[in-house]
């Protein structure tokens, strides 16, 4: 019997996974991203601990000293990505399991021509023919169709199956409207809503602060008058965003915008109503463009000074990658392929209401 070196191995199970000469090891994300889903393929539906236990089994002696950690970390970014989708099925008093789909193959078509890909083909990483995987890129558990000189995604996509998603709902993004609109809904809750106490536990964002300030817009509620976006604490619990009406340092009207099964949508729903509500006072939030510096040569920067909702930072985390926070006042700031960077600053605009520097 003759032994076949490790490496012989590690490079023989990249190129099964379509990732020969994408990456040199299988410690890599694109890797262990692609091992999970060749796993999901044929394990879902079923706990997200047997798909795991099935990867550490099968290739953990190549990812590392934690191999456990970085499956677990590919796993969650393949079902934030929508690759995958989870179902926590059970119930509190006998347990909740995270029980793991495959989502349905399916793609989103930019304006530069790129494709994409979201969903697992069981048992394949793509199911393209040949002739297109030249055009396919990973970066992380992201995967792309480069534009192809006379190919037109939509038509060899749709062969496939895949299904097309619309660009503006990409990762469940609402439907875009007016701010003027958006501060509506959220007025005509408020004003049904009832009266609390005094606001020695509520912090609000002043709608007079610089918007590229974010840090400096948190302030006690004091003895304000108006309608403010807030977070309360609570003696027991988290804190809780909410949308507060204030009356001369008392509650007038208030409502928790958190859903108590989900607590990202409390945080999203508040930064967007901040947005509207700037937007509608006339002083938008912003972002900046620039050179990509220090960054590869086909890239720009693109900055924001707020946070954006979790469905946003997908997209932008999609499109481009996060850079170190760099000292200019940004709270992110986000390397973009130049091809990409003018529709995601039209996306910026559009559905967020913010204006350029």
């Amino acid at each position: 019997m003759r032994a076949v070196p490790a490496g012989v191995v590690e490079a023989a199970t990249l190129k099964s996974l379509g990732l020969d000469g994408v990456v040199e090891s299988l410690t890599a994300v694109e890797a262990v991203a692609a091992l999970v889903r060749r796993a999901a393929g044929f394990l879902c539906p079923g706990p997200a601990r047997r798909i795991v236990d099935r990867v550490e089994s099968s290739a953990g002696d190549w990812l590392g000293d934690d191999p456990r950690e970085l499956i677990r970390e590919a796993l969650d970014e393949l079902v934030l990505h929508g690759d995958l989708v989870e179902v926590p099925i059970g119930s509190a008093s006998d347990g909740v399991v995270r029980t793991l789909y495959l989502a349905v193959p399916s793609y989103v078509v930019r304006s530069s021509g790129a494709a994409y890909l979201h969903g697992v083909v069981a048992d394949h990483p793509t199911a393209l023919p040949a002739e297109f995987e030249e055009a396919l890129r990973h970066r992380g558990v992201v995967r792309w169709l480069e534009p192809l000189a006379g190919i037109v995604w939509d038509d060899v996509l749709g062969e496939l199956a895949y299904t097309r998603l619309d660009p503006d709902r990409w990762f469940g993004a609402p439907s875009t409207v007016a701010p003027r609109e958006h501060q509506a809904g959220y007025t005509r809750q408020l004003d049904r809503s009832g009266a609390g106490g005094d606001t020695s536990s509520l912090t609000v964002i002043d709608p007079a602060a610089s918007p590229t300030f974010y840090t400096g817009r948190r302030v006690p509620a004091g003895e304000r008058t108006g309608r403010f976006v807030g977070r309360r604490e609570r003696r027991f619990g988290r804190a809780l965003w909410c949308y507060v009406e204030l009356g001369d340092g008392q509650i007038v009207h208030l409502f928790d915008l958190d859903d108590p099964e989900n607590p990202q949508t409390g945080a999203d729903a508040a930064w967007h109503l901040q947005m509207a509500l700037d937007a509608c006072a006339g002083t938008p939030q912003r972002y900046v463009l620039r050179d990509g510096g220090g960054a590869e040569t086909d890239e720009g920067v693109l900055g924001l000074f707020s946070p954006v909702p979790s469905w946003a930072e997908r997209r932008l985390l999609t499109v481009g990658r996060r850079l170190p926070v760099n000292g200019r006042g940004e709270l992110m700031s986000i390397a973009v392929p130049q091809a990409e960077l003018e529709e995601e600053a039209r996306f910026l605009e559009r559905a967020l209401w913010l204006k350029p520097v």
